[in-house]
């Protein structure tokens, strides 16, 4: 089977990533609204190997005050990340 990176996109098209100093972290492209699914941050694999990170997850900004998203699972399998209120293009993707 044959790999094709430009079908590929580990992120939602609203969301950029970006350098920022020594590293890296995702910004808004366009606006989001509240309580909007961006994706999944990771999933539970096995007692052995406690989850897997995907892109999304790997590049969350961690703030204990103004962060715009949490991350929701239905079934502690499936990690999801959601906006908590509507964020404005140019915005960081932050979590608590």
């Amino acid at each position: 089977m044959k790999f094709e990176q430009d079908k590929y996109k580990p992120f939602p098209p609203s969301l950029k990533l970006i350098t920022s100093g020594n590293g890296f972290i995702l910004k808004c492209d366009t606006d989001i609204p509240t309580d909007t699914c961006l994706g999944i941050t990771s999933v539970y694999v096995s007692p052995e190997i406690s989850s897997l990170r995907t892109p999304l997850g790997a590049f969350l900004e961690k703030s204990t005050h103004g962060y715009n998203c949490c991350v929701r699972s239905a079934n502690l399998k499936t990690y999801h990340l959601w906006t908590l209120r509507a964020i404005k293009a140019g915005e960081t993707i932050s979590t608590w």
